[in-house]
């Protein structure tokens, strides 16, 4: 008796010594252990689409869900660009930056109140966590590792929902997919060969296809979301219509706005003038082998 009474006395003292903070955090609340490579995210959009998610964000924040979900664009100021002629009703585009530290800390001016922090959860997902341990998740984009065999140089990449692969054929990059007025040809593939790539001087994230009633020019930029490691400093450019833009890391200190000419502008570098992708989507899922491919 006197066995059983230490036993059931020590697992008593156990239990009481085990921390509040031990209990199970799902896959989404568990943080993967890495060197944080991320600089900076780049949110892009048509002007009035980005000021309707910032205030659906603020209504959204304000009546917290079961999912613990915490919507970023309430705290980050976009930067706008009026364009001279565009395929948007308003002529307006608008970027949304956040910056991070070596650490994953942001380190963009925003008006949340505590420290936010860049986090590679267990799903894969980029997320903005408040703390350690905060239930909280603001989703930022998917960590893409590839598809299978030929693809690691599109690797590691960041990609919406829709740009991610799907075993059910659906998105950017599924069969069939067509560019068009709400989605362009460019992802986050074609974001993440062209930052890889050393003999590239800039990222053009233009949607290029052969010109339409709806398109005469066949270039124009469509909503997207970018990145870039420490280190990397590659200007941000795409074509709207007739205009080239330079919408991030622009050289020589320029601000982000129009280009009033393209060739002047490259030769000025020393780069060569951007052209046009064989294809767009130039990585779509047909040309790899897919991880739920049945083997042969």
């Amino acid at each position: 008796m006197k066995i059983i009474f230490q036993l059931i006395l020590a697992i008593l003292v156990f239990s009481s010594a085990t921390p509040v903070y031990a209990e199970e955090r799902g896959a989404d609340l568990t943080w993967v252990k890495r060197p944080w490579q991320i600089r900076y995210f780049l949110k892009f959009e048509e002007a009035s689409s980005m000021q309707g998610s910032s205030e659906f964000a603020a209504r959204s924040n304000a009546k917290p869900d079961k999912y613990n979900s915490l919507a970023y664009a309430e705290f980050f100021s976009p930067k706008t660009i009026q364009l001279k002629d565009s395929t948007f009703a308003s002529d307006k585009v608008s970027t949304m930056l956040i910056e991070f530290n070596p650490e994953g800390l942001v380190t963009t001016r925003n008006t949340y109140k505590g420290k936010l922090r860049g986090r590679l959860n267990q799903l894969s997902y980029i997320v903005l966590s408040p703390g350690e341990d905060s239930k909280l998740t603001s989703f930022l984009g998917n960590w893409f590792m590839g598809l299978g065999d030929g693809s690691e140089f599109l690797a590691p990449g960041l990609c919406t929902n829709d740009e991610s692969p799907s075993p059910f054929g659906s998105g950017r990059y599924a069969d069939d997919f067509k560019p068009g007025a709400v989605d362009g040809g460019f992802g986050c593939r074609e974001w993440a060969y062209q930052l890889y790539d050393d003999s590239r001087p800039y990222i053009d994230v233009t949607s290029y296809e052969l010109p339409t009633e709806v398109f005469p020019e066949g270039t124009y930029l469509r909503s997207f979301i970018g990145w870039a490691r420490f280190g990397d400093k590659k200007p941000v450019i795409g074509k709207e219509k007739n205009d080239w833009i330079c919408l991030h890391d622009c050289p020589n200190g320029d601000k982000p706005g129009i280009i009033p000419d393209i060739n002047k502008w490259t030769k000025k570098n020393g780069w060569q003038v951007p052209q046009p992708p064989a294809k767009q989507p130039q990585f779509p899922d047909a040309d790899f082998k897919h991880e739920w491919d049945s083997e042969e």
